[in-house]
């Protein structure tokens, strides 16, 4: 077992046919384009590419779909019809932003067997911590909670060597990451739902953790908390889950789809004790913050 703090390298696992540009003559940076054919979507880093990529690669794909030849037209008349209207529907330039998180662990161990992060997972998770596996590489986190604050967390992982127990800080933080969209109006809002629910489900669960052990609140009242944020991202998802062909959507649909399931699964029993339903919510945030993370990740590339 160690007890030690180490640069987080990312899961290979979550590297999922990430696509990046080459290098733009007019300035050598980095970009992100991801392009949704049925629906015309271009998802930009601004921070890496500006505005003369906006100006010099949106606008020439844009243009470009707008041409065909004879028989293309011929195959276009046989779509469906949500197809034609999304293809042909007046689009517009925004930015959106994925905000930036901070999360500060109560790490209780790093194992190089799966095996041995479990037992230590099965023995906090029945004291009302988390026990969230968090796989770094080939080594394995086990993860008790976590706090949005560097000095809360500070100041339990404190008390927790004070009571005998080993205790690390890891940190798990994401820039904020803005991209320039050019897609329809209704696109445009989908995208901003999903960012809108993720980010509002993080923050949340950052704060019912605390509070819910603080206050001793009703586990009945709990759910109804956790309830009303699964359906905010099961809406999210219905709602972008059509263009998931696209590369940054579908990154956008697995981060919902892991938090709408552990969400699930910390209120699909209401019979729960107060100390089993406190890991459950425990858990539920942490797995919630590190999807954040790694969509964070993934998009900005």
């Amino acid at each position: 077992m160690e007890y030690r703090r180490r640069r987080r390298t990312r899961r290979k696992s979550v590297s999922r046919g990430r696509t990046r540009a080459s290098n733009e003559p007019n300035g050598g940076k980095f970009i992100l384009i991801i392009l949704v054919v049925s629906a015309i979507i271009y998802l930009i880093s601004i921070s890496e590419a500006g505005t003369w990529l906006s100006e010099n690669i949106v606008a020439p794909i844009t243009k470009s779909f707008g041409k065909s030849d004879k028989k293309d037209d011929d195959k276009e008349d046989n779509t469906d019809a949500e197809n034609s209207e999304d293809v042909s529907a007046p689009t517009e330039t925004k930015e959106l932003t994925l905000e930036k998180v901070n999360a500060y662990f109560l790490q209780m161990g790093v194992y190089n067997s799966l095996d041995n992060a479990d037992e230590e997972a099965k023995l906090i998770k029945a004291q009302g911590a988390g026990g969230y596996i968090l796989k770094d590489g080939d080594r394995f986190r086990v993860i008790a909670t976590g706090y949005s604050s560097e000095d809360d967390a500070k100041d339990v992982c404190a008390r927790l060597k004070e009571s005998g127990m080993d205790c690390t800080i890891y940190k798990l933080n994401t820039d904020e990451v803005t991209f320039r969209v050019t897609a329809s109006k209704e696109q445009l809002a989908r995208i901003e739902k999903t960012f809108a629910a993720l980010n509002k489900a993080q923050k949340t669960l950052s704060e019912e953790v605390i509070s819910f052990d603080k206050e001793k609140k009703d586990v009945s009242d709990e759910i109804k908390v956790v309830k009303s944020l699964v359906d905010e991202l099961k809406e999210a998802k219905s709602d972008i889950s059509p263009y998931k062909e696209n590369k940054a959507v579908s990154y956008m649909v697995d981060a919902l789809d892991a938090s709408i399931e552990v969400l699930e699964s910390t209120i699909s029993d209401e019979s729960k004790s107060f100390v089993e339903f406190s890991s459950l919510l425990k858990y539920a945030h942490t797995c919630v913050t590190h999807e954040y993370f790694l969509l964070a990740s993934n998009l900005k590339g």
